[in-house]
């Protein structure tokens, strides 16, 4: 359940955010102006980043905050809307892995979603900011072997094939 309270002068509010376990009444209180109960940030790639190559694989990471009493079952990474993986591992800052195949270059838009449950009751999510890289794809640095005389004589002076044309 979410209430808004605020003092006896009226010059602070909080926000809170309890429920009930058993008999006990269980609260996270988040001053006005303060720390939500739940976010999460995409910290790694940086937004406007840009990665070269095919099949590149870029991390992405996430930072999370969350209130006394909740805790964090894991992050979702979503790629335009589309899942591409979780982790719920705190010690690696929620790190996952995303190779750019079979995707053209381009730009890639990233989302972090948390999940975490309040007191082990009910569970509450928070969506992070999109962060969006671009993926380019170096040119071939070799180019096409030339033809030698040899084989453009060869190639021009062979006989026609049968009932084809030269």
């Amino acid at each position: 359940m979410l209430s808004e309270f605020a003092d006896v002068n009226n010059t602070a509010q909080w926000t809170v955010d309890y429920v009930y376990l058993g008999s006990r009444l269980l609260a996270a209180v988040t001053p006005e102006g303060g720390s939500p109960a739940l976010a999460v940030q995409l910290i790694a790639p940086a937004n406007g980043q840009t990665v070269s190559g095919n099949g590149t694989t870029v991390s992405l990471r996430a930072q999370v905050t969350s209130a006394v009493g909740m805790t964090v079952s894991r992050v979702e990474y979503y790629q335009g809307g589309v899942f591409v993986g979780l982790s719920s591992n705190a010690a690696s800052q929620y790190e996952v892995s995303w190779q750019n195949l079979p995707n053209p270059p381009g730009s890639f838009t990233f989302v972090a979603r948390v999940i975490a449950t309040l007191h082990t009751t009910d569970d509450r999510a928070a969506s992070s900011s999109p962060v969006t890289i671009t993926v380019t794809y170096a040119p071939d640095p070799s180019p096409p072997p030339e033809m030698t005389d040899c084989e453009v004589s060869a190639f021009t002076n062979a006989p026609a094939a049968e009932g084809g044309v030269r």
